[in-house]
């Protein structure tokens, strides 16, 4: 009984790649997103005291993988971001303004291996690390701060693709994401830590050498 479970699960794991040729070695596997977005938060006070902040955001971020070999991707990724907000505080007394600018970039490697695959579907397993680094330059009235902020994140999920077409995969994923931050402004140290659990939607780019090669040829003939 335990040797024919075994061979079950050999077979789902060993699964012919049949038309998948965007999971062979020498494909590639991309990404690519940009936002830009705004809030705006207000909080008012019996007692006469008013806090509002907006915040504009705008990041861009890719991910690419090469196939080392059939089913196994590496790749690294790259994200920059700059985040703007701008703080007004009121009250009977005064009323403050201030602003601050945030920069940050990210290192994003990435591991993924695809472990069964029928039809327009293939399953997946992804690891994945992060280091970045940022800068907060604050400013107001009456003062001026800059604070480092190191972060430092890895995780873990498995995923579903399902091919619209040859070379575009819609995917899920269920992953969990452990991320650190170290703070430091002035003197001033802090550290914190933070754990997710996040369903994930998307969509990837595949590029194949058999692909590459078949345009060639059409482009000879």
């Amino acid at each position: 009984m335990k040797k024919a479970l075994i061979a079950q699960l050999l077979l789902v794991l060993l699964l012919p790649l049949g038309a998948f040729c965007q999971l062979t070695k020498g494909s590639y596997l991309g990404s690519f997103s940009a936002g830009l977005g705004y809030s705006h938060n207000k909080n008012s006070e019996p007692d006469g005291w008013d806090y509002s902040n907006s915040i504009i955001n705008f990041y861009i971020s890719d991910n690419m993988g090469f196939f080392v070999v059939n089913r196994l991707a590496i790749g690294p990724g790259i994200s920059l971001n700059l985040q703007h907000n701008q703080y007004t505080d009121n009250n009977s007394v005064i009323s403050e303004k201030s602003h601050s600018t945030v920069y940050s970039a990210a290192f994003n490697p990435f591991i993924r291996y695809y472990f069964a695959s029928k039809g327009n579907l293939a399953f997946f397993v992804q690891a994945n690390g992060s280091i970045g680094y940022g800068q907060e330059f604050y400013k107001s009235s009456s003062d001026k701060e800059t604070t480092n902020i190191l972060t430092y994140s890895g995780g873990a999920g498995i995923g579903l693709v399902y091919f619209i077409i040859d070379h575009i995969g819609l995917e899920t994923q269920l992953a969990y994401n452990y991320t650190g931050n170290n703070i430091k402004m002035d003197q001033d140290k802090n550290n914190s830590v933070k754990n997710d659990i996040e369903l994930r939607v998307g969509l990837n780019f595949y590029f194949s050498e058999s692909k590459k090669q078949e345009d060639t040829g059409d482009q000879k003939k």
